[in-house]
């Protein structure tokens, strides 16, 4: 599944259903990677100190709100090399990688049958590579370019995004009155989330317990939810309440 970072144990159960077909002719295996979940998970931060992190704004205006974002990065993986030191040089890709040959051996299986999604399309090619002669049937998808750099890689998921977005709001915009949000065309739904967002870095609203929403939350909400059409109506949802005043969702 995506990542890196997810879990591969808790996000297989969560998705069993999609999987029906499969489940016909395959055993469905996953696992949490080295670092995550159950398999001693990297520990960076305690709750309060990654909700601090997640609210920090993401869209700096001016120098100084530039340096305090780029501060707080630092802290991030100051007090992950302090509480997983000595985890961190055997925790990566390469890594998983083996573990997955050591798992397929363990299950007794000649060849490693794989289906991967986003990140674990890399994970995939990489098996593949250390392990060419041990891949069976395998299938990416929304697969990770290996040639391309952090920067470019980001600027790929960018672009994926905004036509994600893009699609949202036509749809929207082309279900008329049946839609939540205010806009005649795609590209007034943007410009009415764009001004949300903007007054939401001056007055977040209530969330879920003590917590606020944040432009920098609410923007990592939209991202989250444009990944698939079935979370589209949660999106617009979320929207329609945190403009009304109530940011739980």
């Amino acid at each position: 599944f995506g990542g890196p970072g997810a879990s591969g144990v808790a996000t297989l159960p969560a998705f069993g259903a999609d999987y029906d077909k499969l489940r016909t002719r395959y055993d469905l295996v996953s696992f949490d990677p080295r670092g995550v979940g159950r398999s001693e998970g990297v520990e960076c931060a305690d709750d309060a100190q990654l909700d601090a992190l997640y609210q920090e704004d993401s869209t700096p205006d001016d120098a100084a709100e530039e340096k305090e974002f780029v501060q707080g990065q630092k802290d991030f993986i100051a007090t992950c090399k302090k509480n997983s030191g000595p985890e961190l040089p055997y925790v990566g890709t390469t890594n998983a990688a083996r573990d997955m040959d050591l798992m397929r051996s363990v299950l007794g299986d000649d060849k490693l049958h794989y289906f991967g999604i986003s990140y674990g399309t890399e994970l995939g090619g990489v098996y593949a590579h250390l392990f060419p002669d041990k891949v069976g049937r395998a299938v990416f998808d929304a697969v990770v370019d290996p040639t391309k750099d952090a920067e470019q890689s980001s600027l790929g998921q960018a672009q994926g995004f905004q036509l994600a977005f893009d699609n949202f709001t036509k749809d929207c915009a082309d279900r008329g009155d049946t839609c939540a949000l205010p806009g005649a065309t795609g590209a007034e739904v943007e410009e009415w989330i764009a001004d949300f967002l903007a007054k939401l870095e001056k007055e977040p609203v209530d969330g879920l317990g003590d917590r606020v929403l944040t432009q920098t939350l609410a923007t990592t909400g939209i991202a989250s939810a444009l990944y698939s059409k079935e979370t589209w109506p949660l999106l617009e949802q979320g929207l329609d309440e945190a403009d009304g005043g109530e940011g739980a969702l």
